[in-house]
């Protein structure tokens, strides 16, 4: 392994760049004063002793008292496995916080927060955050889901999507699908398992497809604003606006009519 492919694997460990530098160059030597270090790193040797300190207290270098004094690194083995406990006790105490936070939420943020939540319109850029929110609310479907969405799209969403579909039409929810007409195989190949609901239907229209968006019980939407940009996921457009998600339903079952 070259030295900046390790100096980078130890940063993502958790070192800083000076002490995963400092550490694999000590790891080339058996043992090796601060002078040949700072020569060998080019590192000034008040730094390298302040990051001796701090590779000491982490456990992966030792002291050796002579003189001068000299330092011995631990084996890469035990360094690496030292330094994932440290990340896993981080994990740990980071979960533990989190549960705090939202069990122990004052009244007052909870009300900002609902109220954040029932704004008419707002857009949502997160690629994270897009596909969290369709996460809650195809769990949260009672009557119909309504999807019109490109075939690349509707084709890659619905492999991540597809347990929640399939809960939701064992619940009784109808589903509807408008995608565009492709070469390849079709949507009822890829994904047989909704086959057998009859409460799913696909339909295709020829490209483009003229809106991207997804109604639920036809009560609230999301829509993709725009294109994708250089390959990013566009923003989306959500709403609980009865006139607009009125005019979404509608032009979405004209649509419907119209399809094969």
């Amino acid at each position: 392994m070259k030295e900046d492919e390790c100096i980078d694997g130890l940063r993502q460990l958790g070192l800083t760049f000076l002490q995963a530098k400092v550490y694999a160059h000590l790891l080339r030597f058996e043992k090796a004063e601060a002078k040949t270090i700072s020569i060998e790193s080019n590192i000034a040797r008040a730094d390298i002793y302040r990051v001796m300190s701090n590779l000491e207290s982490l456990g992966l270098v030792e002291k050796i008292i002579s003189t001068p004094l000299m330092y011995q690194a631990a084996p890469i083995e035990e360094g690496c496995r030292l330094l994932l406990q440290s990340k896993q006790q981080e994990y740990l105490s980071l979960k533990k916080t989190a549960a705090d936070l939202v069990r122990n939420t004052p009244e007052y943020f909870e009300r900002m927060s609902n109220e954040a939540g029932n704004q008419d319109f707002f857009v949502v850029s997160s690629l994270k955050r897009v596909i969290e929110r369709i996460k809650i609310e195809d769990s949260k479907i009672q009557n119909s889901l309504d999807l019109s969405f490109d075939w690349k799209s509707i084709k890659a969403s619905e492999f991540y999507q597809l347990p929640f579909h399939e809960k939701a039409l064992k619940r009784g929810v109808r589903i509807r699908i408008i995608t565009e007409r492709h070469e390849g195989k079709e949507f009822e190949n890829l994904y047989p398992a909704l086959n057998h609901y009859d409460l799913f239907e696909i339909r295709y229209v020829d490209p483009p497809i003229p809106i991207r968006c997804a109604i639920y019980d036809k009560r609230k939407i999301n829509m993709s604003v725009q294109s994708r940009l250089n390959g990013k996921i566009a923003p989306f457009l959500w709403s609980s606006n009865p006139e607009f998600v009125k005019v979404i339903v509608s032009f979405f079952d004209e649509m419907w009519k119209n399809a094969k």
